[in-house]
């Protein structure tokens, strides 16, 4: 499982400060996006279209929290699953597959093997 050159996690980071800290670091790299922001979980036609009017963009969730464990300071250890959507659309200087490829491959270079 790859882990990520995000911030640094340190102490009891909170998920939601997770997701933040990884919107942002998405954000610094990518800054023409129209947005890069946190999204619960999976889509559905509605949110799609509504999402649709602010592309592109870049949709960060939580996808599955599991295998809870204690450690000696109290905090809890825990696996996270996180998905990042990627939305593009046709413009006049790029088709969107180009588009959608050029911004998955420089997540790519965030992501440590």
């Amino acid at each position: 499982m790859p882990h990520y050159r995000f911030p640094a996690i340190t102490g009891a980071m909170q998920i939601n400060q997770l997701l933040s800290a990884i919107t942002q670091t998405i954000h610094s790299h990518l800054p023409d996006l129209k947005d890069v922001s946190i999204h619960a979980g999976r889509f559905d036609l509605a949110e799609v279209k509504r999402i649709a009017n602010r592309l592109p963009t870049i949709k960060v969730a939580l996808m599955e929290a599991r295998e809870f464990k204690s450690v000696e300071t109290e905090q809890r250890d825990v696996s996270l699953r996180f998905a990042a959507f990627v939305m593009v659309s046709d413009s006049r200087k790029l088709p969107k597959d180009e588009a959608a490829i050029n911004i998955i491959e420089t997540l790519s270079l965030l992501i440590a093997e």
